[in-house]
């Protein structure tokens, strides 16, 4: 089972020699998982525990709010259960605060191999640290030799020519390539989230829907075609991601409405993760339900297409 800590002084019931990757590692991308497999590769070597070691919130919100990028992995539970998957054995989420901003360099290390038995540390390259980001690979080693622990440095992982980033990602999933992004997160882009209470006006359409606040990054608003897993089993439908400008009398609250196909079940209070697989069209008013439901049955009936097919299943890693 994987052990979980959010503050350094919690590492005293850490037991054994821990190997650690340290990131931000906010997409947890091919990127990011080839530091997280080093650590993990470097550990059963020498006979140590992997461990990352991450923030909790990217250290933009503190350093540059305005600048704090939308989370490519919202849930928390969602990114523990891939850094499982990667091998790791614990982690440590730490809130980035004033305090850990603060701290020097050396300092940030210091505390690491005081709460722990640090066997080493695993980074990308491009890794900084400490107050400022003054810290970097060359003064990593250094303190490696006072410390008494090894330094692994990854290289960037390059797809298509361009190195792999958070940054990329995000933009990919801004213009709706579900197929690069899953290509390089080595699983696809999904919507998480609890289904909530809604006005049940699409049910009176013959079309009810599962209702869920998505977060993080997005993609364009509009209508896809998607797969839902719930309770471990999958389900094609159709989805609209955006404000619903034909039933809000004012701009509506962000919200992502899921029309499964073939299922008839009571499922509020349940976590959906949904994957989209195709974009059928842009959001948009129409001047009647009438309209509405008949667009709906256009919807349904190309969605339905679509999940037939196979042409889909590029958006979903083997």
């Amino acid at each position: 089972m994987l052990e979980y800590y959010r503050q350094f002084t919690e590492l005293k019931n850490a037991s054994g020699a821990i190997y650690w990757a340290i990131g931000v590692f906010d997409g947890l991308h091919l990127g990011h998982q080839a530091v997280i497999q080093s650590a993990v590769a470097a550990a059963h070597r020498c006979g140590a525990r992997a461990g990352v070691l991450t923030f909790a919130n990217h250290p933009l919100t503190l350093v540059r709010p305005d600048l704090a990028p939308a989370a490519i992995i919202p849930d928390e539970k969602e990114k523990l259960q891939l850094l499982a998957q990667l091998g790791v054995d614990l982690v440590l989420n730490l809130e980035f605060t004033s305090a850990l901003a603060g701290l020097e360099p050396y300092e940030f290390i210091q505390t690491l191999c005081t709460c722990s038995d640090t066997h080493g540390i695993s980074i990308g390259e491009d890794w900084h640290f400490g107050r400022g980001g003054v810290g970097n690979v060359c003064l990593l080693r250094e303190f490696a030799q006072e410390f008494g622990f090894d330094v692994t440095v990854v290289a960037p992982v390059i797809a298509k020519g361009a190195r792999i980033s958070s940054t990329r990602i995000r933009k990919a999933i801004q213009a709706g390539q579900f197929s690069d992004v899953a290509a390089m997160l080595t699983r696809p882009y999904a919507w998480f989230g609890e289904v909530i209470q809604g006005k049940q006006l699409a049910r009176t359409l013959n079309y009810p829907t599962a209702n869920i606040r998505p977060t993080g990054v997005l993609p364009p608003f509009g209508v896809y075609a998607v797969r839902v897993e719930i309770r471990g089993e999958f389900y094609f439908g159709v989805a609209n991601l955006g404000i619903r400008p034909t039933v809000a009398a004012q701009q509506g609250e962000l919200m992502l409405e899921v029309h499964l196909f073939d299922f008839d079940s009571d499922i509020y209070g349940e976590q959906l993760c949904v994957q989209p697989i195709a974009f059928l069209r842009p959001e948009c008013k129409f001047a009647s339900l009438v309209e509405l439901q008949a667009q709906l049955a256009n919807d349904s009936f190309q969605a339905k297409s679509i999940c037939k097919g196979k042409n889909w299943l590029q958006n979903f890693p083997n």
